[in-house]
This record gives structure tokens, C-alpha cells and sequence, in this order.
């Protein structure tokens, strides 16, 4: 009886019903729902500082819920904003690194990177990926791990197209056209693009209305499931998402003469009313927020500067 009783508690004490931090991800291992894959092949809790990260004097420490609390924002320090404009921007998890488009003769595809979340970038301009036309590149999201870029460009046709780019070392892939997320048809503009956290879901932004396509894992082929209604009263039309994990949360701009930043969630199959972000309102253009799935930190465009919030 005993050594049942023992071996039984250590069984039980054993057992831990929490996903670990820092497990490989490599080599196909996929990590737990709640957990990305690192740069360095680890998995680690969306949300979770990663160690090495200074605390950002911005922020309050995260013990609340998700997407609770006001916005607090200020500029993107070091190379980020210029005086052409800047817009669309995305980071990846640690903060550490940053994409964006700056209009130069026309708008072209900028990274960043810092040493911690708490530095100024270092700001270079993503050559490969713009020597992919002569046009406009827009809505660059960058993999929470920093290896996938997925953007949008008019390859020659007058419409945007969305391609992505992967990291090979300390450069980047020659962009390949994504055709499972591109409209065929050559008279459709695909604006924006925006890529849950796995990797799984994605939204695109197309002639005012969103467009949601999934994927079973990060090999596959995205399948589009079609439109989904999401409106903004006297705006005809909505852009720029950002999505956490299966599109549930999205944010959002909208507006006709200037553009103001909205959220919604999904509720029993359908999106709620899109609400506007009050705290982060002003009189100059808001637009393209991108947020990390804590919904804690966002960038986003404010007068074609590149503004970080917190809450």
C-alpha cells in the first residue's frame, strides 16, 4: 500500500496541466495554442516577457486581462519616422524588430531592429523586397518570430497582389506571390494583409470589405472562407486588420475623409459593432494598428508617423 500511495503522489505531483516555456519548437514540433515559436527555436506564452528584455518605461506590468484599459501612446523612437510619411507597421514578439512602409517616390519597405524593447531602431530598407516592382509595397507583416514577412505590392497590373519573403540568414527571399490570399482576377486591389500569431489565419483587406482564409498548419495552402461582415457606420469602407489567433479580435481603420482605429470581436459566429478606440482619437489621421495578441502593445500610424501604445 505504500508504494502504491507513494508512487501515485508522485505521479500527481508530477503532472503540470501548464504548456512549458522554452520547448523546442524545431524540426516540425508544433507549440501549445497559447505559445509561439521563437527565432531560437523555443516556444514561449504570448504575452510573456522574453528574459534578456528590459522593462520599457512605458509599460505597466501585464497581470490583468487580455485587452483590458486605456491606450496610452507616444512616437517610435531612433530612425523610424522621417519627414516622408510612415505607415503600416508590425513587430514581432519581443519588440526587437519592426517593418513598416515609407513613402519615398513611392511607398517602399523599411525593417528596424533594437537591441531591447527599451532602444531606439536601427532602421535599413528591405531592398529585396521592394525589387520586386517599380510600385507601391504596403502592409508588411512581420512573424511574431521575425522569419516571414507577407505584404502587398503592384507587381506591373495597377492592383496589389500579396507576397511573402522569408529570412535566409541575414537577408531575405526573393518574394513569391501568394495566390491562395491574391484575388485572380487583375481589376481587384488586395490592400492589406494580416497574419494571425500561428500563422493559420489570415485576413485581407479587398475593394472595402475583409476577407478571412485558414490553414491547418503553416505548410499548407490558406483556403478563403469568404467576406465577413464587418461595417463602420458612414465609412464605406475598412482596412488595415491586425488579428490574433482564428481572426476572434480584430482591429482595424476606417473612415472616409481620415481614418480612425476600431476593434471587434467575435461573438457566436458574428462580429460585434466595431468600436472606436476613444483614448487613441485625434484630429489627425489615424490608421493601421497592428497589435501583439495580448492586445497590450500596439503600433499604429498617426499623421504618417509610427506611434507605440501601451496599456
Amino acid at each position: 500500500m505504500c508504494r502504491l500511495s507513494c508512487l501515485l503522489l508522485v505521479v500527481v505531483g508530477c503532472y503540470d496541466p501548464h504548456p512549458v516555456a522554452g520547448a523546442p519548437c524545431s524540426n516540425g514540433r508544433p507549440c501549445p495554442d497559447t505559445q509561439v515559436c521563437m527565432a531560437d527555436d523555443r516556444c514561449w506564452p504570448v504575452g510573456l516577457p522574453v528574459p534578456d528584455a528590459r522593462v520599457d518605461p512605458l509599460d505597466a506590468p501585464i497581470d490583468g486581462p487580455v485587452g483590458v484599459g486605456p491606450w496610452s501612446a507616444r512616437p517610435v523612437l531612433g530612425e523610424v519616422n522621417t519627414g516622408s510619411d510612415e505607415d503600416d507597421p508590425s513587430c514581432t514578439l519581443d519588440r526587437k524588430t519592426i517593418v513598416f512602409a515609407r513613402k519615398t517616390t513611392v511607398y517602399e519597405l523599411f525593417i528596424g531592429t533594437r537591441p531591447t524593447p527599451s532602444d531606439r531602431f536601427t532602421v535599413t530598407a528591405l531592398a529585396v523586397l521592394n525589387g520586386i516592382s517599380s510600385g507601391d509595397k504596403a502592409s508588411p507583416e512581420i512573424s511574431m518570430d521575425g522569419t516571414t514577412i507577407y505584404f502587398t505590392a503592384d507587381a506591373g497590373d495597377g492592383n496589389n497582389d500579396v507576397y511573402v519573403s522569408k529570412k535566409t540568414g541575414n537577408g531575405w527571399s526573393t518574394p513569391a506571390l501568394v495566390k491562395d490570399l491574391s484575388d485572380p482576377d487583375p481589376v481587384v486591389d488586395d490592400t492589406d494583409v494580416a497574419i494571425s500569431p500561428d500563422g493559420l489565419t489570415a485576413m485581407v483587406a479587398r475593394d472595402g470589405k475583409m476577407y478571412i482564409a485558414t490553414r491547418g498548419t503553416t505548410d499548407a495552402k490558406f483556403t478563403s472562407s469568404g467576406p465577413v461582415a464587418i461595417t463602420v457606420e458612414g465609412s464605406n469602407t475598412v482596412a488595415a486588420p491586425s488579428i490574433a489567433n482564428h481572426a476572434d479580435v480584430v482591429y482595424l481603420h476606417a473612415g472616409n475623409a481620415e481614418r480612425k482605429l476600431y476593434y471587434t470581436r467575435r461573438e457566436a459566429g458574428s462580429y460585434t459593432k466595431p468600436e472606436l478606440i476613444m483614448e487613441l482619437d485625434t484630429q489627425v489621421r489615424n490608421s493601421a494598428p497592428f497589435v501583439l495578441p495580448d492586445e497590450h502593445y500596439m503600433l499604429f500610424s498617426r499623421g504618417l508617423d509610427i506611434y507605440e501604445a501601451t496599456r
